[in-house]
């Protein structure tokens, strides 16, 4: 049931959460002791209303540089990619959005990135993309020479964030605005660093984990369990159970 929520005391109106279970067992749970901060200004969720408020299940990784933590998956491609230059990518409308959000936080152009496999099941490769402007479902971006990617590829930021390192699990979520509408950083409290995940309710931009392709499936597990080769480790998810 949505249930009215509050990011800092007062009264107001408009704004809903509804719970989440990401975890599948509470014994499961391997936590690390934190002082993570999630920054308020680059933070959001695209599948959420209002976007500030990030869902349980969000992937998020870390800044190199400030060492705050962000989204990891920005948001998908909306249909495959042809290689060849191109000077536009095709996004769902909420990730143009955002992208536009981010480059006026920048003040200018910002360096996003493409990653996916170019067929189903295929090698995932990155491509950055400088992107200068975003409206209605367009990334207008400076001429660049693109590989063929699948539909739902990743978009990512460039700033060491696009490896997860670790699942929001807050079941109410967090959210990046006061009353005030005003960007806020939050504390991360308890850092997960391992658990039984429902695949299903982890957030990739605008989809769940589910709807990627295998190799960004496995990719996501993954850079959770360490970054190596190895996709069962602390984290494991009922998607892989026989």
């Amino acid at each position: 049931m949505a249930t009215d929520y509050r990011s800092v005391p007062g009264l107001y109106t408009g704004n809903t959460f509804q719970t989440r279970q990401v975890v599948r067992s509470v014994s499961s749970k391997v936590y690390y002791p934190s002082l993570a901060i999630l920054d308020g200004s680059l933070s959001r969720d695209v599948g959420s209303v209002p976007t500030s408020l990030l869902r349980a299940g969000m992937l998020l990784g870390k800044v190199t540089t400030g060492g705050k933590y962000r989204p990891s998956i920005i948001g998908l491609t909306n249909g495959a990619i042809t290689a060849g230059a191109a000077t536009s990518v095709t996004v769902p409308a909420a990730v143009a959005t955002e992208a536009a959000r981010l480059i006026a936080v920048a003040a200018g152009t910002v360096n996003l990135r493409i990653f996916g496999p170019p067929t189903a099941a295929g090698t995932n490769a990155a491509t950055t993309i400088p992107v200068t402007a975003a409206s209605g479902t367009t990334l207008t971006i400076t001429s660049t020479t693109l590989p063929a990617y699948v539909d739902k590829s990743l978009i990512q930021a460039t700033d060491g964030s696009q490896n997860p390192v670790t699942i929001l699990e807050d079941q109410d979520g967090i959210d990046v605005n006061d009353i005030a509408g005003t960007n806020i950083d939050q504390t991360l409290g308890l850092f997960l660093k391992g658990a039984d995940i429902y695949a299903s309710m982890v957030i990739a931009g605008n989809n769940a984990l589910t709807d990627l392709d295998a190799s960004l499936q496995t990719f996501v597990k993954q850079q959770l369990n360490g970054g190596g080769t190895n996709t069962r480790g602390l984290f494991t998810f009922d998607s892989e159970l026989p």
